[in-house]
């Protein structure tokens, strides 16, 4: 692989002498233990660690990019610090010789209360005949994608393993919730972002929609028993169990908040009960942190969890909480991470916050040993009746996982002794000038070796991200959250209309019936909304598929089919094109060329693995056409078409947009509208976050 132009100046953007001279002082060592897993392997990191009412301790061995590998259950024994294999999850799941593994239980492991342990698999890792993780480019092939996640329940008294199938198939589980009072889990999906609850009395699955632009992280449970999730633009999302029913209880991330990386992401991350009742919560990115009142709904910004003296720094950090939790006198104890792109130099800190006493967040020291410093904290579990906080200790570089715990009653009686300064080079790259504090000779060597490997892992991530890369490229994306403005739910774009004067008109509702506002845009902007009761006719909704007017020759021919599936060979809507002919779609996905003299059908191809052909529009000459395709369940296709260059896929509705935090993503593109210059291709999506994307002479090659 040839390596990236990844300098140090790009991810070295800080100085040692900017910050307090305990920069790199350990957590008293007289309150640390470590525990290796008793054999070694490609695994390489931990992203699921749970407790039992009655004590014990799980957590998940599993691989992240590195190989091929299926993740690990074991048990954690705190007393000791033993760790005992459970069970494979690729053994116990049955994977094919070339899918993509489940390489890891994700935020997902739960004790029900019959004291088993629920839990979801998830991917990250290649399949055996992939070079590289591809589960969105293998999303719809049987035999070399992920099957979807599996449901598993294990008795810890029995060891015994269970299996309750793929509840969502092709897509991937990445967070959930066990809910005792309706013995239900609640989970969200990492490729459509939608809110999934399973009976697991009944085993009745139900779809709640999409509640994610993609791959919401946490989800919580407060003491009056709702269930709390958010977007990844910030969006806090309360669930009721009783009713099933979604609030939006607004954006929690501010535009102010000091850290770099919360403009990019603002995702739901580690939560915990306080003991005055409240949900405290964090969020990647943010150096804040909230409580919310589950009987008033009502939250707080309680203060940043940047100790005060590093809080000159926040706007040049990539901070993060990495596990909040309270200890048994109600103080907060919590990992702060340090991290930077490439995934080099991230380091974490131990921090105390009394906020009952009024306090300030104190720094204890980073987290780990002289030769090893916490790269990256995925858990932590609480130890409440003894005061021990274990940490999985997660993702540093290539080496093994761990797990790290720590007594916390040690450390407050060791925190004004002498620390011990940590020599581990990692946690030095972040700093420009790093090499001038370290004792090391070979400091230089180090460094160069830890260097290399990130430009590897960089190189690596980056050709994973071209070569996965689905989303539509174009000179510039714009998009107009529509949701945000008519609710979640209400703001499904099911029509679009491109005026002359260059307004953009979209037609809203849910995703069935009546339609019931319209959005008119302009210069990419929401300029108004009205209601379509007693609207003018500028108002009245084009017909998107065009079947009401389908000239009665196309009815007459025999369109192309898919193998076995004649029954689908049904026009699914048409567009004019040039020279007498005419585009039409059909209901299995396939689109033809159609003579309407002569009757001759000049069958193009597919537009995707699966699902309708929902709308196609061309510019003035009817040489150039564009599409949108695909099954409710499927991940939605754009596709684009001339005489010249065929038919063909030019990928996704996922995109980063300028001036919108998080990304913005939708999988069920259901209608397009060329602008009269033929240069601005509009979509519309039909998810419950509904959203009008602006691609600017988007690339069809």
């Amino acid at each position: 692989m040839s390596m990236p132009a990844l300098e140090r100046s790009v991810y070295q953007t800080l100085k040692v002498g900017e910050f307090p001279s305990d920069l790199f002082d350990l957590v008293p060592q007289s309150a640390v233990r470590v525990s290796d897993f008793p054999f070694k392997s490609s695994h390489n990191s931990i992203w699921d660690f749970t407790s039992t009412p009655d004590g014990r301790m799980f957590t998940s061995l599993c691989n992240e990019y590195m190989s091929s590998a299926s993740a690990q259950l074991y048990e954690y024994v705190p007393a000791t610090g033993e760790l005992k294999f459970c069970f494979d999850t690729g053994v116990e799941t049955l994977i094919g010789p070339r899918e993509i593994p489940p390489s890891k239980i994700h935020t997902s492991m739960h004790a029900m209360k019959d004291g088993r342990l629920i839990m979801a698999t998830h991917t990250t890792s290649p399949s055996p005949v992939h070079k590289h993780w591809m589960f969105r480019n293998y999303y719809s092939h049987q035999w070399e994608g992920f099957p979807g996640s599996h449901l598993l329940v294990y008795d810890p008294k029995s060891s015994d393993v269970r299996t309750l199938g793929i509840p969502v198939p092709r897509d991937s589980i990445y967070g959930s919730v066990y809910e005792p009072r309706h013995h239900a889990l609640w989970f969200t999906t990492f490729l459509k972002g939608h809110l999934w609850r399973m009976d697991l009395t009944t085993k009745e699955l139900r779809d709640l929609g999409q509640i994610t632009e993609m791959a919401s992280w946490a989800l919580a449970r407060d003491t009056e028993g709702f269930i709390y999730t958010s977007s990844r633009s910030g969006h806090l999302w309360r669930v009721d169990p009783d009713t099933c029913e979604v609030e939006d209880l607004g954006v929690v991330v501010s535009d102010t908040d000091p850290n770099p990386a919360s403009k990019g992401q603002r995702v739901l991350a580690f939560h915990a009960n306080g003991p005055d009742g409240r949900l405290y919560m964090t969020f990647h990115f943010s150096d804040d942190l909230f409580a919310l009142d589950p009987k008033t709904k009502k939250i707080e910004r309680i203060g940043s969890l940047v100790p005060p003296e590093y809080r000159p720094t926040s706007v040049k950090c990539i901070r993060q909480s990495a596990g909040i939790a309270f200890d048994s006198k109600g103080v907060l104890w919590y990992g702060l991470s340090h991290s930077y792109n490439p995934n080099i130099g991230s380091h974490v800190m131990l921090c105390r916050w009394d906020i009952a006493a009024g306090g300030e967040p104190r720094k204890a020291g980073l987290l780990g040993r002289p030769g090893r410093v916490l790269s990256t904290v995925s858990e932590l579990v609480m130890d409440s009746k003894n005061d021990v906080l274990h940490f999985a200790d997660t993702n540093y570089m290539e080496d093994p996982a761990h797990v790290l715990a720590v007594d916390l009653k040690t450390v407050e009686r060791d925190w004004d002794l002498p620390r011990v300064v940590a020599d581990d080079v990692h946690p030095y790259m972040l700093y420009a000038d790093a090499a001038t504090i370290h004792s090391d000779p070979q400091f230089a060597e180090k460094a160069d070796k830890l260097h290399h490997f990130a430009a590897e892992m960089y190189a690596m991530r980056q050709e994973i991200e071209k070569e996965s890369d689905g989303t539509i490229h174009s000179e510039s994306v714009g998009a107009v959250r529509v949701w945000e403005r008519l609710g979640r739910g209400n703001g499904s774009v099911r029509a679009l209309r491109w005026d002359s004067d260059g307004t953009l008109r979209a037609w809203c509702g849910g995703r069935t019936g009546a339609l019931r506002q319209g959005v008119a845009i302009r210069d990419g902007k929401l300029e108004n909304v009205v209601s379509l009761t007693g609207a003018g006719a500028e108002w009245t909704a084009p017909d998107v598929s065009g079947l009401a007017s389908l000239p009665a020759s196309v009815a007459s021919v025999t369109l192309p089919a898919r193998q076995g599936r004649q029954l689908l060979a049904k026009p699914s809507c048409w567009a004019e094109w040039n020279d007498g002919w005419v585009l039409v779609g059909t209901l299995d996905g396939l689109v033809a060329k159609v003579h309407l003299k002569s009757g001759r059908v000049f069958a193009l191809g597919a537009t995707g693995p699966q699902g309708p052909v929902h709308q196609i529009v061309t510019n003035a000459d009817r040489t150039r056409a564009f599409g949108v395709a695909g099954d409710t369940m499927d991940l939605g296709h754009v596709f684009y078409f001339d005489d010249e260059g065929g038919l063909r896929e030019i990928g996704r509705t996922l995109a980063g947009v300028p001036g919108l935090p998080g990304i913005t993503g939708n999988t069920e593109p259901c209608c397009v509208a060329l602008s009269p210059d033929g240069h601005t291709l509009a979509i519309g999506a039909l998810d419950e976050l509904g959203t009008v994307y602006l691609y600017k002479n988007p690339v069809t090659v």
